[in-house]
């Protein structure tokens, strides 16, 4: 299998890709393998770096063409249906060597992570650093195992539940999502205030985070939590970033949140 240490990067994560796909699908159902042509989550993000048609494309492409040149496949065929990208593609093994394939996809795929990693600065650990520790709690080991859509659900699911708690402390009433937003951040009877609102520098500053606590569980999290929505690792670092702020905002604010 020398192929394996001597293909590029992408195609080698694109093999790799519907290997594993394989071997989840072994352990579910053995007796009839099938995978989906395009997954609803993205393993490699260099093989999805954005959500789009051309992207779904050619990740799809990749996956058909990487099963085709597994010499561990006996046979294959594509279950078309009426959106290609629910396509699938049933598939024959060759079980025996099935396993040695994959052990060796697996060992050298640590030895270019471990080269990737030598070749470029350290700045994850950096990046988590600078994260409110409340948005690292519950989205770290979500990010760091490639579900990149659920770490950003979860990092706008707490900012809502901690801007819920206060207005409950406060008021004794329950709201949620962008009513909640609202309610909490008014201009007119504000239950957290976030500036001086008898300025008008202070009433905007109101009334912009208002918006964006607002429009981020409506443009963000509301969206994560009812599809199955792809993004990619930096995406994914830029969400985290502003649920980030949102949240050190409301310490400005709040002394101690319980």
């Amino acid at each position: 299998m020398k192929w394996i240490k001597e293909i590029d990067n992408y195609n080698f994560l694109g093999i790799y890709d519907v290997i594993l796909d394989i071997k989840t699908e072994m352990n579910i159902s053995p007796d009839r393998i099938v995978i989906p042509l395009l997954q609803n989550r993205v393993k490699f993000s260099q093989l999805f770096p954005i959500d789009s048609i051309g992207i779904r494309d050619k990740y799809c492409e990749l996956r058909y063409k990487a099963t085709k040149f597994l010499n561990i496949i006996k046979d294959f065929k594509l279950i078309k249906e009426f959106d290609r990208w629910e396509s699938k593609l049933e598939i024959k093994l060759e079980k025996e060597i099935f396993e040695n394939t994959l052990n060796k996809m697996k060992v050298e795929h640590e030895k270019r992570i471990l080269k990737d990693d030598k070749q470029r600065p350290d700045t994850l650990n950096t990046f988590w650093d600078l994260l409110h520790p409340k948005i690292v709690k519950v989205s770290k080991s979500r990010f760091e195992t490639n579900h990149f859509a659920d770490s950003v659900e979860a990092a706008f699911k707490e900012v809502n539940n901690i801007v819920k708690v206060i207005v409950k402390q406060r008021t004794g009433k329950e709201y949620d999502g962008a009513d909640l937003m609202y309610k909490a951040f008014s201009l007119q009877k504000p239950i957290i205030e976030l500036d001086d609102l008898t300025t008008e520098t202070g009433k905007n500053i109101q009334k912009g985070y208002m918006q964006i606590f607002a429009g981020s569980i409506t443009g963000i999290r509301n969206p994560k939590a009812h599809e199955n929505i792809i993004i990619d690792d930096k995406r994914a670092v830029h969400f985290l970033f502003l649920a980030s702020l949102l949240m050190f905002r409301i310490d400005e604010e709040i002394v101690e949140i319980v």
